[in-house]
This record gives C-alpha cells, sequence and structure tokens, in this order.
C-alpha cells in the first residue's frame, strides 16, 4: 500500500473481465481439532536455517523424544487416527496420532492450542488450487512476495489497490499458520505470492483471522468490489497510497515516504503516516494516525518487545509529546523466524500543528529510539496539506 494512484488502465481493465474466480466456498470451514480424525495433513517446507531441526514436535512412535527429521518427510502426507488431551494434563495441548500414507507408517504428534506445527490440512491447499488456478482476483494489499534465494526476500509493488493478479498455481507454503500460498502474476507479467489460510484450521487461534482469504483477496467482481480507486488527491512531491472501501465508505491514505526507521531490510521500528476520511473524494477533514511497525528474527512470543509499552514519547523541537498505542497486535511467523508488532498513534489537530511546524522530531517506543529525517518531516507536511479539503 506504497504507491501513489492512478487510473486503471485497459490492459487492467481487460485482466479483470476474464475468467473470474468465485467466492470463497462454504466448505473451507475450521475444524476443531476434536473433530481431525480422518483429516489428511501435509508436511510443509521449511526455511533453509530451520532444516536442521526438523519438525520438533512430531515424532516417530517408537522414539517419542527426538524430532522428525526434515527431509525424509517434507512433502509426505499424514493421516490422523486419534485425538487425545495429553497425559501431561496441560490445558490446550494434545496428542494426536498419525500415519503416513503410502508406508503406513506411526507418527506422534503434540498440538498447542489446536495446532501441530509443520504440517497444514491438504484439502485447503487442493481445493484452494481447484477453486483460483488460472483465475483473477482482485488483491487487496499493494506488494506481493518474491524470493531471489533461499534467504532473500524481495517485494513486488504493484500500481493500485485493489491490484487485478491472476493465480498461476497454488501450493503449500511454509508457516502453519499461513499454509496457502497463491503464486500470482501481476498485468504486467511479474510474479511473486501471497501466503493465506483458507480455513483457518491448524492455526493458531490468536492469528486465525489475520490471514484468512478474505484479508488479502476480493473476487474479481466486474459489478464492483468491496474497495474501489478513488479520486485522485491534489499533486504532490510524494507517493501516496489511497483505497476506498464502499461498505464503510472511508478511504485510507498512506503516504509512501517513511516517517522514521531503524535497522536493516525487513528488520527494526519502522513508522508511517496515515489517514482516513469519509467518502471516497476529498470533502471532509481527515483523521490522521501513525502507524508502528517493529520486526526482529526470532520466532519465540518471549522476545514481544512493546507488550507493555503503552506510549510512545515525542520530543518536538524537544518538547516532550506522550501518544497512547492503540490496536497493538503482534505475529510471531515461527517458519520465517520472525516477531512482529504492530500499534497505532492518533494525532490530534493540535498534534499536527506541531509536526507541521517541527524542525526536529525525535522519539522512542519502549527502549527504540528513532528521529524523523528532514525528508520524513517534508513529506509529512505534503501529505498534511495534500489530505486538508479546499
Amino acid at each position: 500500500m506504497r504507491k501513489s494512484v492512478r487510473l486503471l488502465p485497459i490492459l487492467v481493465l481487460l485482466f479483470l473481465q476474464t475468467t473470474n474466480a468465485q467466492s470463497p466456498p462454504t466448505s473451507f470451514q475450521t475444524k476443531p481439532i476434536t473433530q481431525w480424525i480422518g483429516e489428511r495433513f501435509i508436511f510443509l517446507e521449511r526455511a533453509e536455517r530451520l532444516k536442521e531441526y526438523g519438525y520438533q514436535l512430531i515424532h516417530r512412535k517408537k522414539d517419542k523424544y527426538k524430532s522428525l527429521p526434515y527431509q525424509p518427510y517434507v512433502g509426505k502426507v499424514v493421516k490422523v487416527v486419534s485425538v487425545a488431551p495429553s497425559s501431561s494434563g496441560l490445558s490446550g495441548v494434545w496428542n494426536i496420532d498419525l500415519i503416513v500414507e503410502g508406508t503406513n507408517e506411526q507418527l506422534t504428534a503434540e498440538a498447542f492450542g489446536n495446532q501441530i506445527q509443520g504440517v497444514a490440512p491438504l484439502s485447503d491447499i487442493e481445493k484452494a488450487r481447484e477453486i483460483y488456478k488460472g483465475k483473477n482476483l482482485l488483491l487487496k494489499e499493494q506488494t506481493i512476495s518474491k524470493y531471489t534465494s533461499e534467504t532473500s526476500r524481495e517485494y513486488v509493488t504493484l500500481d493500485s489497490v485493489p491490484a487485478p493478479v491472476q493465480v498461476v498455481d497454488v501450493v503449500p507454503a511454509w508457516d502453519a499458520n499461513s499454509p496457502v500460498r497463491f503464486i500470482l502474476r501481476t498485468p504486467s507479467g511479474q510474479d511473486g505470492f501471497v501466503d493465506v489460510s483458507m480455513s483457518g484450521t491448524n492455526a493458531s487461534e490468536e492469528l486465525r483471522a489475520y490471514f484468512l482469504f478474505d484479508k488479502f483477496f476480493l473476487p474479481s467482481d466486474p459489478k464492483g468490489s468491496v474497495y474501489k480507486t478513488p479520486a485522485p488527491l491534489p499533486s504532490g512531491k510524494y507517493g501516496i497510497t489511497t483505497k476506498y472501501d464502499r461498505f464503510t465508505n472511508i478511504t485510507e491514505a498512506v503516504l509512501q515516504e517513511t516517517l522514521a526507521k531503524t535497522g536493516e531490510g525487513v528488520y527494526g521500528l519502522r513508522l508511517t503516516a496515515v489517514a482516513y476520511f469519509e467518502g471516497n473524494e476529498l470533502h471532509s477533514k481527515a483523521k490522521f494516525q501513525i502507524a508502528l511497525s517493529w520486526t526482529k528474527s526470532s520466532k519465540l512470543a518471549s522476545d514481544l518487545k512493546f507488550r507493555e509499552a503503552e506510549q510512545v514519547i515525542l520530543l518536538i523541537d524537544g518538547e516532550p509529546l506522550s501518544l497512547s498505542v492503540r490496536n497493538y497486535k503482534y505475529h510471531v511467523a515461527e517458519i520465517m523466524s520472525w516477531v512482529s508488532e504492530y500499534g497505532t498513534l492518533e494525532l490530534s489537530d493540535g498534534d499536527i500543528n506541531k509536526l507541521l511546524k517541527a524542525k526536529t522530531v525525535e522519539g522512542r517506543w519502549g527502549d527504540v529510539e528513532f528521529r524523523f529525517t528532514d525528508a520524513a518531516l517534508d513529506a509529512f507536511n505534503d501529505f498534511a496539506g495534500r489530505l486538508t479539503p479546499r
């Protein structure tokens, strides 16, 4: 969601009018763990750095204390033959007996919170492939991912939101929370992927809602989709992405220029300016926020850094301004070894005026300090000016 808005070209309109996809079928229903008997699961690939650890919570029946090795099992399919509460007596822990298709080898797995790490429901992948392969969808996100190597992840930026994409294939992904990988092609011919959950089965209860299909995609509907391209904002120096939701009648605008950044690559803290206004044209006063995002290399929820950090302190030309962190949430991506945390800061008119006049802005969230660059201050002034009704 970080690209300036423009009207869809004729190529995109033609792309949208071909082979429209169905809505997600009602057969994609979350199955509680007590109903897993007979369900088939596939062993997911893992990142290169994690392969040596294998599938740590799945074991051979004859060797219950040794992790299942990665290479002999990746891509294999198992069927659930029994589900029982753990003999440890711990709440939310289950013992799952599995049988490997083709060899009839018996395995046992430990499930925590209705999830076995490292596997995915095979029916979700197969049904999604049957329904969506070769079809066109509208993507709610501005970017799709791609890998240039095992460890180098890049992003393909699309020209609009919602973005028209074609589903080239549907394959297993790497994470039990988002185990269905949609291989996508843009109208310009670039390929990438988005990982989602179709049913939410075997996903963490805390994270299930964040990765469901309809969080990322809309069916390609020539009669009108949920998201529309809003009227262009006044021209300016910096890129702004806008997205109009016709059901809420709200337009979201996101400044492409990052206000502040720490760390390298995907890691560290980022602050981004966001605004919302009523309608699909700027006739009403916008509400401004600063979006916070933090990512570090880890796969442990115990590594959360800002769970108790309820305030961000800004120093605007040396004067402190305390802002409450709202909408805090986090995501632990075990397969990618990422822990991400998010929050928002709501800005009052007075806060905005202080930022518009500022020569320097520093800040701290928890123990992480940051500073707005001169370009960021200039970009915020441009952003706020273009989102003021004239």
